[in-house]
């Protein structure tokens, strides 16, 4: 009787401790971390050949928030949400930065920052 009673006794403790490991181990990753490696938007929005004369934008989008998660990465634009490769009115998501998204439609790259809540000039990326 003594032995059964221990025996049921650790194998209650035994759950009880797999229970409290799991619930550390969920509790240990932050999912609102930044990433450790992030690729800096400058070299997306400075890269050569971007300079174009700036064009009246017909669209005018308010980004609300960002998730850099490389090519998983995802906005919040105008309450949609949208992931790299998705597009809305034409605009295609290329890049996800801190606090940023870069658009491309019809060779012109534009990008919607959270703080200003304007876009900035759509920039001609083709070659002349």
């Amino acid at each position: 009787m003594m032995n059964r009673l221990l025996a049921q006794c650790g194998v209650l403790f035994l759950a009880f401790a797999n229970i409290h490991t799991a619930k550390t181990q969920e509790l240990s990753h932050d999912p609102f971390t930044r990433p450790a490696l992030i690729v800096p938007l400058a070299s997306a929005t400075n890269s050569p050949g971007t300079s174009a004369p700036v064009v009246d934008l017909p669209w005018t989008p308010k980004l609300t928030a960002v998730m850099q998660a490389g090519k998983q990465s995802l906005v919040t634009i105008d309450g949609e949400v949208m992931k790299i490769g998705g597009g809305k009115n034409g605009y295609q998501l290329i890049v996800v930065g801190d606090r940023e998204a870069v658009f491309i439609k019809d060779h012109k790259r534009t990008v919607i920052k959270m703080d200003a809540q304007t876009a900035e000039p759509e920039r001609d990326l083709r070659k002349k």
